[in-house]
């Protein structure tokens, strides 16, 4: 469409377009149309206040837009039939003449210079149809409709009928027809379909119509839309490129909610509009009635010829329509709705169904979407998308509710506790009426019981979260309800082989269909955690399942199984973690913590002590090679108090002696040692708990500074463990081995890792590289060059993920680096090594590394910083007991001599502050 140039109201619209032979009325310029005539009704808006305001102004303003308005028709072939003050009917031979008539107008309008704040805003209507005329005006459905069409529109906005689009022969250049949906207009039985005329050099966007959408069929909570905005947004995309999506989740996540808005918002998309089906209370044979209430609606002659045969009668009412369906709770009748669905959709090709299920349709077209629970991370928000709903729930539940950090905090530890579930925030939310967020939140660490509705008029399903649990558990069979209790026993999730052996003790065959049903019908979750897949029952299902459980009477037994399963998983993981390591293994074996953990408590607790210290004991690889020094040390030290004198004890007292040197327990462990020790002179202890036992008094040796002494407690524990325990053997040997190094002997050292080396068992992976970097280390104080062997040796060794042995190897190769004159170099492992020690909880090693961050201070001349670290190192090692090894007390020595010579008053002055705490002197050391 070419238009003349700004600032003139000349109109040159191209009508070089001349109607088709499917246009209602015949092309007559200059006369009056009869029969079928397309409507232009247009209404200056906001003209009221304008004159109220301007009325010399207004009057100048009116005449040109009635003159403009005016040639326009008469231009397009129009006669104007009525003016009601600054609205004009028109009508039209063709809907093209109206459709250009009413662009053109628009754009003359636009084009003129208007005083500031007057320029007018017209809103139009086009429609076609039948019309009546009498006394020189028309009457009848058509007008009436195209006068409630202009009246939904805004000033500046263009709408015209589905009608009328149908009849309009060419879209003008310049101009973009947008669907705007089905609409309930003022006065009108039935829905209209609307359509906007976007003008591109004019306004296109506008406010929601002034008209009540066919979409507002969709029911909407009263209460707002919150936290779910980006799967809002992605859905959208979804339903306008996929036939069928379904959102699958478990009760409580929020399917229904999240549906109904995305189809009230994006209604309008689809000329006949979006409707809800709802099949929560409904049997299969509710599913096609209820479509066809949902999609019939009020066409009388649908729903008559329905009677006959309702399949068809939708189908061929939406045959060639653009809608959108929601089908709300599937799973009920999921082979019913997924047969309406794959017929709907087959005969249908342009509608779209969105579903909501907590199990897929198994349909060939459909797209499934994972609804997840509210997430309880902040991201980039203020507040997590779960701690806002709970806000806003609970404002409009106690408006004057004050929330304060430690408020916040406690909703935080709502949010988790429900894991984000938006069922259980709003019921929790609710609750603040009469308790306060703390309060909430200590009641539910206990019994998510609270979280319920006594008095509501949601569905049963929706008034707590065990009732909505309890709705898909009734759709299980025997072996899913019996699988799925059994497997409550797990914390923190579990692997295929724990399921199957779970499964056998409840005495079910097919384990693995079993589960991947309890996946599909959202009750657990998968997902890779390293190699594996990983299951997992949220915890408001997992203390649904472990009540049925209880119920069933067969929670000891499952609880024995989990046990049983937990102390093989323990044997495995530590075979797995002396052998070739990678850290997809490393990862899955670390994820079986709480399981362990929850093993040794229960097994505790039903008085089996000793199998509880058992399994503790047998995972003290497990513990030191996943970075739990310190959550072993609490385990360990739980079960040796609770009756010390129990020779039984030897079992947890044996790897504590390492745990408590580590862990900064030093005195700890020097008293456990006293006891063993003590057991091993009355020949008390198997052969296996000695060589135990003396291995861990390496560690206490090593802890105190004496290098040589712990040397030879590992070479006797090798020697001991050789014929019983090959891979205790060998890392006793390589324990010794880097004790010879601190001590200063590399000769004794180097022949220790070769006695390693010749043991049986020693695997690829790990060890090659552990040992020969080890050797490097030793060779380094004997005067040859490592530096680039040692930094590319310890990074393998860091990627194994083994957090004990990267940190005691990146801690021996920071110390020969800083030998080899590599400041640099060693700056980087000794950074590396005391940030994963703090991780572990390995306090032990991060007190040694604090020399190493004293000399890197000192190297860059920086002698408070090195002063203030050798003070912190200082006080630790004298209320803990802790040594420093000869090679580093000696060159520790003469650094600080250095120090205190150039900068003598810094010194003192650090000597005479509050030594820092060891977790302050860590923070100090790591900054950039």
């Amino acid at each position: 469409m070419g238009v003349g140039s700004a600032g003139s109201n000349t109109m040159t619209v191209d009508d070089a377009h001349p109607p088709t032979r499917g246009s209602l009325f015949r092309h007559g310029e200059g006369t009056r149309p009869t029969g079928d005539v397309a409507f232009l009704f247009t209404d200056l808006q906001g003209s009221t206040s304008a004159w109220e305001r301007e009325p010399d102004a207004m009057n100048d303003v009116l005449a040109r837009h009635d003159e403009t308005l005016r040639r326009a028709i008469v231009t397009f072939h129009g006669a104007v039939f009525s003016v009601a003050g600054d609205a004009f009917g028109a009508g039209f031979h063709t809907v093209d003449d109206a459709v250009r008539c009413a662009v053109g107008a628009q754009l003359a309008l636009a084009a003129q210079d208007w005083p500031s704040g007057l320029a007018p805003k017209v809103r139009m209507g086009v429609h076609v149809g039948r019309a009546f005329e009498r006394d020189g005006n028309y009457f009848g459905p058509t007008p009436n409709r195209a006068a409630r069409i202009m009246s939904a529109a805004h000033g500046g906005q263009v709408l015209m009928s589905d009608d009328a689009f149908r009849e309009l022969a060419a879209v003008p250049q310049g101009v973009h027809v947008e669907s705007l949906g089905r609409f309930l207009l003022r006065d009108l039985t039935e829905p209209l379909g609307l359509h906007q005329l976007s003008i591109a050099s004019l306004r296109v966007d506008y406010p929601p119509l002034k008209a009540t959408s066919e979409s507002t069929r969709i029911p909407r909570p009263a209460s707002s839309f919150v936290g779910r905005d980006s799967e809002l947004a992605e859905l959208a995309v979804l339903v306008t490129t996929s036939p069928v999506v379904t959102l699958v989740a478990a009760g409580g996540t929020g399917k229904t909610r999240l549906a109904l808005e995305l189809a009230a918002s994006i209604g309008h998309r689809f000329p006949v509009g979006a409707v809800a089906v709802e099949l929560a209370d409904g049997g299969p044979s509710d599913v096609v009635p209820r479509l066809a209430e949902a999609v019939l609606g009020n066409d009388a002659a649908a729903r008559t010829e329905a009677a006959a045969d309702l399949m068809t009668a939708i189908t061929r009412h939406l045959a060639d329509q653009r809608a959108l369906i929601v089908i709300d709770n599937c799973e009920h009748v999921l082979s019913s709705v997924a047969r309406v669905v794959e017929t709907l959709t087959r005969q249908c090709p342009d509608v779209t169904v969105l579903a909501t299920s907590r199990e897929r349709l198994g349909l060939a077209n459909e797209r499934i979407v994972l609804l997840e629970p509210l997430s309880i991370e902040r991201r980039d928000r203020s507040v997590a998308p779960a701690v806002e709903l709970f806000i806003d729930r609970a404002v409009a539940a106690n408006p004057a509710l004050v929330l304060d950090d430690s408020s916040l905090q406690a909703v935080d530890q709502i949010c988790t506790t429900v894991e984000g579930s938006p069922l259980g925030i709003e019921l929790a939310a609710a609750r603040v009426r009469t308790l306060t967020p703390r309060q909430i939140a200590e009641r539910l660490a206990d019994d998510l019981r609270l979280l319920r509705q006594r008095h509501s008029d949601a569905p049963e399903r929706h008034r707590s979260l065990d009732a909505a649990i309890a709705w898909s558990y009734e759709l299980l069979d025997a072996d899913e309800r019996r699988m799925l209790a059994w497997s409550s026993v797990f914390v923190g999730g579990f692997e295929m082989a724990a399921a199957e052996s779970a499964g056998a003790a409840a005495g079910i065959v097919d384990v693995v269909d079993v589960i991947e049903s309890l996946v599909d019908k959202s009750l657990l979750s998968a997902q890779h955690v390293g190699a594996n897949m990983r299951y997992r029952l949220a915890e408001p299902i997992r203390q649904f399942a472990l009540a049925r459980l209880d119920e069933s009477g067969e929670r000891d037994v499952a609880v024995q199984s989990h046990f049983d399963h937990c102390r093989s998983a323990a044997r495995h993981a530590v075979e797995q973690l002396d052998g070739h390591v990678d850290p997809p293994l490393f990862t899955s074996l670390s994820a079986e913590l709480e399981n362990f953990l929850a093993a040794i408590h229960r097994a505790e607790q039903r008085g089996a002590r000793k199998g509880a210290m058992t399994l503790a004991s047998s995972l003290d690889l497990y513990w030191a090679e996943t970075g739990h020094i310190g959550v072993a040390m609490q385990v360990f030290d739980q079960l040796a108090r609770q009756d010390p004198d129990d020779p039984d004890t030897s079992i947890v007292h044996v790897p504590m002696l390492w745990v408590a040197t580590m862990a900064g327990e030093l005195p700890r462990a020097q008293d456990i040692r006293i006891v063993l020790e003590a057991q091993m002179a009355e020949g008390v202890l198997n052969p296996i708990a000695m060589g135990g036992a003396s291995f861990g008094i390496g560690f206490v040796e090593s802890g105190g500074g004496d290098a040589m002494a712990a040397a030879k407690a590992w070479s006797l524990a090798a020697r001991g463990a050789a014929p019983f325990v090959p891979a205790l053997a060998r890392q006793a040997y390589w324990s010794a081995g880097q004790s010879a190094t601190a001590a200063g002997d590399h000769e004794l050292a180097l022949g220790l890792y070769t006695a390693a080396d010749r043991l049986d068992g020693a695997t690829p992976g790990w060890w090659p590289t552990f040992v020969d970097t080890m050797r490097r280390v030793a060779r380094t104080y004997q005067g040859e060059d490592h530096v680039d062997a040692l930094h590319h040796g310890t990074l393998a060794l860091e990627d194994t993920g083994l957090k004990m042995r990267f940190v005691l190897a990146s801690a021996f190769v920071s110390l020969a680096l800083f030998h080899s004159d590599a400041p640099d170099r060693a700056d980087h492992w000794w950074r590396r090594s005391m940030s994963t020690a703090r991780e572990i909880g390995n306090l032990w090693a991060c007190w040694v590394m604090l020399e190493c961050a004293a000399w890197s201070a000192m190297e860059r001349g920086d002698d408070t910083t090195a002063a203030v670290l050798w003070h912190a190192g200082d006080a630790f090692s004298t209320q803990r007991g802790y040594g420093l090894w000869p090679v580093v007390r000696d060159e520790t020595d003469r650094r600080r001599a250095v120090v205190r010579a150039r900068a003598t008053a810094t010194f003192d002055a650090v000597a005479d502050q509050r030594p820092l705490t060891l977790t302050e002197a860590i923070d100090l050391a790591l900054q950039p």
